[in-house]
């Protein structure tokens, strides 16, 4: 009898080894796969592993939380939030902390590319609040002096300038264009109008508004990008800029206008104070008080921000002097699909968002799938999107004999 029992327990044991040993060897091959960008293989195997029951517990955690992880990678953020919402749903009251952090920074960004930004505020104090002096904890921090709401609130506007030369309110054609866009339903067909508005813009409040009466981050970039490229650029004021950038909490496209502002139109010191202050990271700072230093020379920099003798800059060119230490620059962080620049395909998001909306509003839901290009039809939220526009379809057909 206690033979049997012995043997009985070493056949347990001997199962529970080999799935652990299998566990850890899928789970490094989806590691593998996504090291090399072959996210869809490595999303595949790590769904499979959050579900398994025989593997490890540290494996089936690790895996809930890269399945977020790839979605992102995919520019999915509809199934990163599903998979990470139950990620944590499952694990934050666990007496582990591993990946809980990560998971709230991430949950937080992927809520900023579908404009969830009380969402992501919510989750993004979190992290700050119960993980202090993490590496998560701070880009938190990051994240909420960007989009606003540290403290519950949002960064105060600039001191606005003394009216003079080169400052002007909205134009009227702007201001009637932008109350029509408003007025539409539709929200492509709107964004279309506030296009149209920017190529009118006057001056760099036109701008400035036209970018607030859009929440589409895409649409956003399009009228950063008209602003970059027109005339009236040359003339706004740095109030101005600062404004357009903070219409955006998109850290890219705000990095990009600041420092196209600095290039190309900024002159004095106190220019580069103001931009250098709307600035959220170091890295960009840094590439503007390099700027700063090259047009007005050291003298010219903001306290603040005084550059450090003997380091190499950004955009300093190979005859520099030899640095004393390298400009920081963030690396890919193993558990942060964000790190080193990383964001979602917006032009992706816009598209599928836009057909999202228009099924369930139930209009312009032929023209909006028009748009849909194949790599889309991979994403659950578009197959289930286009499951219920048939049945809608069917059901209207139906009733109409």
């Amino acid at each position: 009898m206690a033979n049997k029992r012995f043997w009985t327990a070493f056949f347990f044991l001997l199962v529970a080894l080999t799935a652990s040993a299998a566990g850890e060897h899928q789970l490094q091959l989806a590691k593998d796969a996504m090291n090399r960008g072959d996210f869809r293989f490595a999303l595949g195997q790590f769904r499979d592993l959050s579900m398994d029951s025989y593997v490890s517990p540290r494996i089936a955690r690790e895996a809930s939380y890269f399945v977020g992880f790839c979605c992102v990678k995919m520019s999915d953020p509809w199934g990163a939030i599903e998979a990470l919402e139950r990620f944590l749903g499952r694990y934050q009251s666990s007496s582990s902390d591993f990946l809980i952090p990560d998971a709230l920074y991430v949950l937080g960004r992927t809520y900023e590319n579908v404009n969830r930004i009380d969402d992501a505020r919510r989750v993004y104090r979190r992290c700050r609040d119960r993980f202090a002096g993490s590496e998560f904890a701070s880009k938190s921090e990051d994240r909420l002096r960007l989009i606003g709401g540290g403290d519950g609130g949002h960064y105060p506007p600039p001191p606005p300038p003394p009216p003079g030369p080169g400052y002007h309110g909205v134009s009227p054609e702007i201001a009637d264009m932008i109350r029509l866009a408003k007025m539409d339903p539709n929200s492509y067909s709107a964004d279309q109008m506030l296009l149209k508005a920017a190529s009118r813009a006057r001056n760099g409040q036109d701008f400035v508004a036209i970018s607030r009466a859009t929440s589409n981050q895409y649409t956003q970039w399009q009228i950063i990008s008209t602003a970059m490229q027109s005339r009236v650029f040359a003339r706004m004021i740095p109030f101005d800029v600062v404004d357009l950038a903070r219409t955006t909490s998109n850290s890219y496209y705000r990095n990009q206008l600041l420092l196209a502002y600095a290039k190309n139109v900024a002159q004095t010191a106190e220019d580069f104070s103001i931009i250098t202050e709307a600035a959220t990271d170091s890295y960009t700072k840094s590439q503007i008080l390099a700027i700063a230093r090259e047009k007005v020379g050291n003298g010219g920099h903001h306290p603040n921000y005084a550059m450090e003798p003997g380091r190499q800059y950004a955009d300093q060119g190979p005859d520099a002097a030899p640095a004393a230490k390298a400009t920081p620059v963030e690396k890919a962080s193993p558990s942060d699909p964000f790190s080193a620049g990383f964001d979602m395909d917006q032009e992706k998001v816009r598209r599928v968002n836009w057909f999202i909306k228009a099924v369930q509003s139930k209009k312009e839901i032929e023209a909006t799938a028009k748009q849909l290009q194949k790599e889309d039809m991979g994403l659950d939220i578009v197959r289930q999107a286009l499951k219920s526009a048939d049945q809608m379809k069917k059901f209207d057909s139906m009733h109409q004999r």
